[in-house]
């Protein structure tokens, strides 16, 4: 499991799981992994919560995973009021349940080629990253191809896989935004990680509308 704001893997215990429903404790490897065992059957509703993230429902079909290593590796969204030294919270509300996003103010990151190889889809980048840009999200383009996208490890080549790939095509020279996000809870409220300093400059926050096909801008009230 990694975090969803800085992408690394959750090391620590404190997790709830339930399998289709049913109370269900893993074995806990130290390096962050999660093993079930003793699982009949070949598709799984496997949900997750506790500790200092928003529950996360995920289903697993075994059958697709790589025999090799059946690996599904979930994010989890930082929970709202929950205490983290590497960030400050931008809060509002919105429609509940929508996943809502707030955009990095400044910097000059550039897409600078994508790729598509035996591993899959993979980008470079030019500019300044604040920390390394792994398992970290990403908004790209402009208009209507403007996409939001996760990436994974770091090839030898210096360009980073896709996971998911790419919606729409991209060009190089387009702008790359970090894209910070959190899901609205029951009663629409939602408290995106932000970096440190970034909160007080940040008043929008954007959403995607699905029946319109476009981005929407939103009002922030501010960091926390």
């Amino acid at each position: 499991m990694y975090d969803d704001f800085s992408g690394s893997c959750i090391k620590g215990g404190g997790h709830l799981f339930t399998v289709n429903g049913r109370p269900t404790a893993p074995l806990r490897k130290p390096e962050g992994f999660y093993v079930f065992t003793g699982l009949e059957g070949s598709v799984f509703a496997v949900e997750v919560s506790g500790g200092s993230y928003c529950p996360e429902r995920v289903q697993v079909d075994t059958r697709a995973l790589d025999p090799r290593l059946p690996v599904v590796e979930l994010r989890l969204l930082r929970r709202r009021g929950a205490a983290f030294s590497d960030c400050e919270f931008v809060e509002g509300i919105h429609r509940p349940g929508e996943m809502v996003y707030a955009l990095r103010q400044g910097g000059g990151v550039k897409l600078l080629s994508v790729s598509d190889g035996e591993e899959g889809t993979a980008a470079a980048f030019s500019g300044y990253f604040i920390r390394p840009p792994v398992r970290t999200r990403f908004f790209v383009g402009t208009g209507g191809r403007r996409e939001v996208f996760v990436t994974g490890d770091c090839g030898p080549d210096g360009a980073y896989l896709v996971p998911a790939g790419f919606v729409h095509p991209h060009k190089p020279g387009e702008p790359v935004v970090r894209a910070y996000a959190a899901r609205c809870d029951g009663d629409g409220r939602f408290s995106i990680p932000v970096e440190p300093g970034q909160g007080e400059l940040i008043t929008q926050i954007e959403y995607y509308n699905k029946e319109g096909k476009r981005w929407v801008c939103s009002s922030a009230t501010g960091p926390s």
